[in-house]
């Protein structure tokens, strides 16, 4: 998932790159519009995907806990690392 996300960036990166320097005026012009929307989208699509990820690994947790204290436990934790982002 990291490695889809960062892949993603270094491929914006570079064709941000040769977009501002490497191509003429007549193409740079229309693709500035997809270049925002990419900004945008990167983003997005990254973490939705991290989201639900991290959503389904505190349920499979929460279900594992039988014992009322790691119950107890779990809950504080995930309250604090909600706070963490």
């Amino acid at each position: 998932m990291v490695k889809r996300v960062v892949i993603a960036w270094v491929f914006w990166f570079i064709y941000v790159i040769l977009l501002e320097y490497a191509a003429p005026k007549v193409i740079y012009e229309p693709m500035e519009n997809i270049t925002v929307i990419s900004v945008m989208a990167i983003p997005i699509t990254g973490h939705i995907p991290t989201f639900l990820a991290i959503r389904t690994n505190n349920r499979k947790i929460a279900s594992v806990t039988h014992n009322s204290k790691q119950a107890i436990l779990f809950k504080r934790e995930n309250k604090k690392a909600h706070w963490a982002f």
